[in-house]
């Protein structure tokens, strides 16, 4: 590929570079196009996620140990609105190893059920 991004496949398989045709940076800018499009998209999901959550929605299930959830547990501090999320189908250990992340760090945090608590 050329500084365009733009690349073809010769006969002999092997990726040809240089002055990419009219179609050619067609293709090229239609994917970047739509690989643009999937990280707005993506990006408008988050936020969209992050706005609707409800604190009331989420009910503490534990502060250290193991949170018995099924569903998404939210693991950070809601006072800063710091959190990370996952689904659990049964428990997950309340830290930053489980997670993956630290979401607030130097604060005190917990582990926030939205589901069935078991």
């Amino acid at each position: 590929m050329n500084e365009k991004g733009c690349g073809a496949f010769g006969k002999n398989k092997k990726l040809v570079s240089g002055n990419c045709s009219r179609k050619m940076r067609f293709i090229c800018k239609g994917l970047k196009d739509a690989q643009k499009s999937k990280e707005l998209e993506t990006k408008k999901t988050e936020k969209k996620e992050r706005e609707t959550l409800k604190l009331s929605d989420l009910v503490k299930c534990a502060k250290t140990g193991f949170c018995t959830c099924q569903g998404t547990v939210y693991y950070g501090s809601i006072m800063a609105r710091a959190l990370v999320k996952k689904e659990v189908e049964e428990k997950i250990r309340c830290d930053n190893l489980s997670f993956g992340s630290d979401p607030a760090p130097g604060l005190a945090k917990a582990c926030y059920c939205k589901g069935k608590m078991k």
